[in-house]
């Protein structure tokens, strides 16, 4: 490969994988996701899941409000 193509080749992000605290099922692999709620298919758990800054964060999401 010279020069000007790999000057031209754009950086592929990096992906991050989120999995369930509970069952640690993989729930999904995201590269641009910010923040998104998703139901885990084993244990049947909604998690909040954030991805941000390289970090990725998945904890039980809990409706209540007091």
């Amino acid at each position: 490969m010279d020069e000007q193509e790999q000057a031209n080749k754009k950086p592929i992000p990096a992906r991050k994988y989120v999995s369930c605290p509970i069952c640690s099922k993989v729930l999904l692999q995201g590269e641009l996701v910010k923040n998104t709620l998703v139901k885990c298919e084993n244990c049947h758990r909604r998690i909040f899941v954030e991805i941000e800054n390289g970090r990725t964060i998945a904890n039980i999401y809990n409706a209540e409000k007091e």
